[in-house]
């Protein structure tokens, strides 16, 4: 049938119309968000230098970054997102404007294959458009849009491939088929996940073709096959780099986000409306990890758009019968499916638990972003409200057109980023161009000799600086110098890795000893450290720029001046950090220099010979170790015992020197911050000494074997033995709170757990070695300040629980003493924390971890001894005499000023055979203990004079005696907690109470301000009001 000219006319306008309007809504927002600013999208090399980041994309190996390493998807740089930034790079385009046009372009193609497919379903020219309109605006984008914008290529190409797989069920020409394998070569090679995710599209829209009969089964199989080939074909190209990393590069997947991190978003009330993505969710006190998140869980106005706008599509897809209704339904059935099928992980979609059903497997790791199946559900969303658009056909024109105007109005709502202008995350922006500070450093770094390293020291896990946020670190993408330097993951080979952390380690817990620097800097082929003072440091919380700064002026042992660049600036924190550094340290605040590059003393190229071999027992921890005990100093062939399996011996026979450390420790590693990263020290070999497995647990693969010959363990020794179900809190390491410190006779140690999150079924065992008749069970200190135990449930034996309600004796003293029958012989006992009180209603308090810092049974306290690598301890008596062999301890420490925090080791407690017949000298490191109470830092300081019950943490200058040693910049300074409970003792000479005396509070700084003072001399009390300084 011909339609009249003038009705061809009309659909033709509303064809231009609505292409317009999807144009219009595609790239004027995006160019109207933040000018001249460039998101922290995808790669920063893709901007700093796309030619080059094009060119090496087909490159197995990458020697420029991680000291080597197997590329990561770099090979989707190769086409089309690298060409795109290229080809505007050659023509001098600003970045910003050729990432916007990119965005636009990304959005509008997602838009028109929606409407294109829609009009080959059936829909008419105003339900097309509609159908375009809810999936280009679907809030679905906001997450990628300034993070990794490659991945919304499955998006845009959803609408393409489904159509385009229409033509060629339809068609008996290859020419469709040979299209649609050109668009998935496009959009699939940035995420294999991604492109699996809607891979069911067009997959269903045959099976409904085929149900219905519009084909034969035979044409839909047919047409199956002629995809797959040509799809898998023009696919090769990246699939096989996906192999090659998968088989030789870091395991990505398992060290990045848990399963069950990724799946705690994706309800259904989330995903329904176009959302669930985790990082959508997820905020600190820097900054939102998606800002436009807020309006979608706060703003009334836009969660009632966005469930609207659902409404409308579900009416659609119910009510309005039409040929395509089944395929729109199975599409949004299926995606919603996958999307929400994970969650909760603990009791996920039976197909989805059939897929995951060990969530540590590569297909549950790979599969744990499921709301990438979104696009699919969105399709069949938006075909619903095409329907609806489409079966509106009132007399009226103008009402006819009202609906589809509404449907506008409705998206457009539920996307406050278009009318806001924010489509680029206002937290993720950087300059366009880094500062003249860094070009002249790089220009510094070009002009040096080649063969050589640069080490960014100390690292950051993300690219945080207060010109901007760039995620990966800048200088690969400006310097032709390869770049040894932290990043939030491993991606590098692991013994490299394992090595740059463990330096990098000491950085960020605040235990660096310089004279470490220069040797490991030269094992990893670095003549030159870049200091990067202009790091926005509180954003991840990354070591003080001042404190780096006068590190590095010192000039530790074999490094040399720092050259400045840039002029020096005080580095002020957009986030307040009120601290114990800031408030006591007089470097904070003081002018630093941009950058600084500090020379490595008799550098070693990245390519040498060498001609002492070293054996060391242990792993990066130890080597470190031993670079600052002197012994190497970077010259040397180091060789991990642990390595070597049945070649041990004769390298022992060979070896100039033998060093055992007590590294390569088994304990758990995460790798989502850079501080609070490693677990205690456990028992050795592949199991866990949990009661729970601790999904964040990614141990670095340093060696093939888990054998605890030649791993660092710790063993209980004493009557009791315990293991917990978890400790410190969830998204952290606090090796401090492991249950060993539960039985170790230390009330002021405990086991504790729970930080932040639910205490609930929180349990841990203990086993004796004779029977018993009663616990004593002590709370940690201060419980009754804050969140406590008030019931346990008690398991003696296999005897019924028992709950016991726990009072304040609990509390204090030695604790609650709980009698039961006596047990006869071996006693298992389980706690389990069954109830909880909050005192206080201050969030810090209230949400404190719990736990017991005492579980007594009457049979004496538990000592914890750790036990260094035995494999070449017992091999010893075969070492030639004339071989040095030094063994290395280290206690495990941390920042004495975070308050949050103890060190994870008291005492040094070693346990290690040497045989008969070998002596050795004793060198001993003795440091002062920042948190000694006042009395013992007066005995060993030899300085008399006020102690007060506690001070600052960490900070030895300020306590008590500052009060009196009339000095005016001098202070005794309370903790970071509650006022009214800091007690200041000073002595009287004669014994007489003076009639008045003088307080003088600190004019400057982050203080609070003391108003009032309980006086107690002898039996007598004042309280007197202070007033204000």
């Amino acid at each position: 049938m011909r339609l009249p000219s003038r009705a061809k006319w009309a659909i033709n306008a509303v064809d231009r119309l609505g292409i317009a309007l999807l144009a219009f809504l595609a790239y004027v927002p995006t160019m109207l968000s933040s000018p001249g600013k460039m998101p922290a999208d995808t790669k920063a090399y893709l901007y700093l230098d796309p030619g080059r980041l094009t060119a090496d994309s087909p490159w197995t190996f990458d020697p420029r970054q991680f000291a080597g390493w197997v590329p990561h998807q770099q090979i989707t740089y190769l086409w089309p997102s690298g060409p795109w930034y290229w080809f505007w790079d050659t023509l001098g385009m600003p970045d910003w404007v050729a990432h916007r046009l990119w965005l636009g372009t990304v959005l509008l193609a997602g838009g028109l294959g929606v409407r294109w497919v829609a009009k080959v379903l059936g829909l008419g020219p105003a339900g097309a458009l509609g159908a375009a309109l809810v999936y280009q605006l679907s809030p679905y984008v906001l997450p990628y849009v300034s993070r990794t914008s490659l991945m919304l290529l499955p998006w845009a190409g959803v609408g393409w491939i489904v159509g385009l797989t229409i033509r060629a069920a339809t068609r008996s020409s290859w020419r469709h088929v040979g299209i649609l394998a050109l668009v998935i070569a496009t959009v699939g090679s940035p995420n294999a996940t991604a492109l699996a995710m809607i891979a069911p599209a067009p997959v269903l829209w045959l099976l409904h073709a085929a149900w219905s009969r519009l084909i034969t089964w035979r044409r839909a199989a047919l047409t199956t096959a002629k995809i797959a080939v040509l799809s898998l074909g023009v696919s090769l190209w990246w699939i096989a780099m996906l192999a090659v990393q998968g088989r030789h590069g870091a395991e990505v997947l398992s060290y990045s986000e848990s399963l069950e991190a990724v799946s705690s978003a994706s309800t259904s009330s989330e995903v329904l409306r176009g959302l669930g993505y985790w990082l959508f969710y997820l905020r600190d006190a820097y900054a939102a990890t998606t800002t436009a998140a807020y309006d979608y869980m706060a703003s009334v106005r836009v969660i009632g758009a966005g469930y609207l706008l659902l409404a409308l599509c579900l009416v659609g897809l119910v009510f309005i019968r039409w040929q395509h209704r089944r395929f729109a339904v199975w599409c949004f059935a299926a995606g919603a499916l996958l999307a929400i099928g994970v969650h909760r992980l603990d009791d996920p979609a039976p197909i989805t638990d059939a897929l995951i059903n060990d969530t540590e497997s590569g297909l549950a790791l790979a599969l744990r972003s499921s709301t990438r199946a979104l696009p699919m559900a969105t399709l069949g969303l938006a075909l619903g409200a095409g329907a609806l658009v489409t079966a509106v056909r009132p007399r009226r024109s103008w009402v006819r057109m009202a609906v589809p105007v509404a449907l506008v109005v409705v998206a457009v709502v539920n996307m406050p980023s278009l009318w806001r202008r924010d489509y680029v995350d206002p937290a993720l922006t950087r300059d366009q161009d880094p500062p003249a500070a860094w070009d002249q450093a790089v220009d510094a770094l070009d002009a040096m000799p080649p063969g050589y390293r640069v080490f960014q020291l100390p690292g950051q896990e993300f690219g945080a600086f207060r010109w901007g946020y760039t995620v990966d670190p800048p200088l690969p993408g400006l310097t032709e110098r390869p770049l040894v330097t932290r990043d939030l993951l491993p991606l590098g080979s692991p013994p490299a890795m394992d090595l740059l952390f463990a330096l990098d380690d000491r950085f960020q817990d605040a235990t660096i000893e310089p004279q470490a620097i220069a040797p490991v800097s030269r094992l990893l082929g670095a003549d030159t450290i870049w200091v990067t003072n202009d790091a926005a440091f509180d954003r991840f919380r990354t070591p003080r720029p001042e404190v780096m700064t006068d590190l590095y002026r010192k000039t530790p042992d074999g490094l040399g001046e720092p050259v400045v660049y840039g002029d020096p600036f005080v580095n002020e924190p957009d986030v307040t950090m009120t601290d114990e550094r800031s408030v006591s340290d007089e470097l904070i605040g003081t002018a630093v220099p941009p950058v600084m590059l500090v020379p490595v003393d008799e550098p070693v190229p990245v390519v040498r010979t060498k001609l002492e071999t070293v054996l060391v027992s242990g792993s990066g921890d130890g080597v470190v170790d031993a670079a600052a005990a002197g012994i190497l100093d970077g010259t040397e062939l180091i060789r991990y015992s642990a390595d070597l399996g049945d070649r041990l011996r004769p390298a022992i026979r060979n070896a100039s020197e033998i060093i055992v450390t007590d590294s390569n420790r088994d304990r758990a590693r995460r790798w989502n911050s850079s501080q609070d990263s490693v677990g205690f020290t456990e028992s050795g070999g592949p199991a866990t000494d949990l009661l729970r497995v601790e999904s964040a647990d990614s141990r670095l693969p340093v060696f093939a074997s888990s054998d605890p010959t030649n791993q660092t363990v710790a063993t209980q020794q004493g009557p009791v033995t315990a293991i917990a179900s978890a400790y410190g809190e969830p998204f952290a390491f606090r090796p401090e709170d492991r249950a060993a410190m539960a039985i170790d006779g230390d009330p002021k140690t405990a086991w504790r757990v729970s930080d932040r999150f639910a205490t609930i079924g929180e349990r841990i065992v203990l086993t004796t070695t004779q029977g018993i008749d009663h616990v004593t069970l002590l709370q940690p200190r201060f419980s009754e300040r804050q969140r406590h135990i008030t019931a346990i449930d008690l398991l003696v034996a296999d005897r019924p629980p028992q709950r016991v309600e726990l009072g304040p004796e609990s509390l204090t003293g030695t604790g609650q003493r709980i009698e039961f029958e006596p047990s006869a012989g071996a006693t298992g006992v389980e706690i389990t924390v069954a109830a909880t009180q909050t005192p206080t209603q201050v969030s810090g308090p209230r949400l404190a971890a719990v736990g017991f810092a005492e579980i007594d049974v009457g049979l004496g306290p538990t000592t914890e001894v750790v036990r260094p690598p035995t494999e070449v301890l017992d091999l010893l008596p075969a070492v030639r005499d004339r071989t040095p062999v030094s063994l290395v301890f280290t206690r495990l420490r941390h920042d004495p000023t975070d308050r949050f925090r103890a060190d994870p080791e008291q005492g040094l407690e070693r346990s290690f055979s040497l045989g008969e017949g070998r002596e050795m000298g004793v060198d001993v490191t003795v440091r002062l203990d920042p948190r000694a109470t006042d009395e013992v830092l007066g005995e060993v300081l030899g300085v008399d004079g006020p102690v007060a019950t506690d001070r600052l943490a960490g900070v030895p200058g300020a306590a008590a005696w500052a009060v009196a040693d009339g000095e005016p910049d001098t202070a005794w300074i309370s903790p970071f907690a509650y006022p009214g409970e800091h007690v200041l003792d000073i002595p009287l000479g004669d014994g007489r109470v003076p009639r008045r005396f003088t307080i003088t509070q600190p004019r400057t700084g982050d203080f609070s301000t003391i108003t009032s003072l309980l006086i107690t001399a002898g039996e007598r009390q004042w309280t007197v009001d202070v007033p204000e300084p």
